[in-house]
């Protein structure tokens, strides 16, 4: 009977620290890409790649810190 008690409380005492855990690795959303490319087509790039890569950083209400 004690041991069965000590296994439940230990159950739900793990369920409700990893559930806390959890919501807080969620909430620590930041992330930082940092790229480097060489660009070996120019208009392909400008005109294609581009654009479409801006858009996805943009959608999730990204933000960028510096472009060269």
């Amino acid at each position: 009977m004690r041991l069965t008690f000590a296994v439940l409380s230990a159950l739900i005492v793990g369920i409700v620290f990893g559930a806390a855990g959890v919501h807080e690795l969620h909430a620590q959303s930041r992330v930082y890409v940092v790229t480097e490319i060489a660009v070996r087509n120019i208009t392909g790039y400008v005109n294609e790649y581009a654009p479409r890569a801006q858009e996805s950083i943009k959608k999730p209400a990204a933000r960028f810190w510096r472009r060269a």
